[in-house]
């Protein structure tokens, strides 16, 4: 579990959008992290690059647990449990991104499904 902030003056890069579609449970339980240790959303996802590039490189992500309806407008995207997926918009370092794009191109999947199943595993 996370502790602590990330985002100090060590880190100056400059920061760039991402935007993020995962579970909306997740979001909630990452909402609720930032309550109680002031620990945003992208802080946790910087981690993933920071403290846990291991845990995304051995990595296996099963499309199978990403079953969706393809995007039509006016229609919700499902996940396996029938969960919302929500978009969030975050800020990341340009080598924290890069490295999550990568590692996902060898992967074969989307960076999205790989950065949730990660934030899922270390929470």
């Amino acid at each position: 579990m996370m502790k602590k902030k990330l985002f100090t003056p060590i880190y100056d890069e400059n920061k760039v959008r991402f935007n993020l579609s995962i579970d909306s449970k997740l979001k909630q339980k990452l909402e609720q992290l930032k309550a109680k240790n002031n620990i945003s959303i992208s802080e946790c996802v910087e981690s993933l690059y920071r403290e846990h590039q291991k845990i995304i490189e051995v990595m296996e992500v099963p499309q199978s647990l990403f079953l969706r309806k393809k995007g039509q407008r006016g229609v919700g995207m499902y996940c396996q449990d029938q969960q919302v997926r929500v978009t969030c918009g975050i800020y990341i370092t340009p080598s924290a991104k890069k490295f999550l794009e990568l590692s996902a191109k060898q992967k074969g999947t989307d960076c999205s499904k790989l950065i949730e199943l990660a934030l899922k595993q270390i929470l």
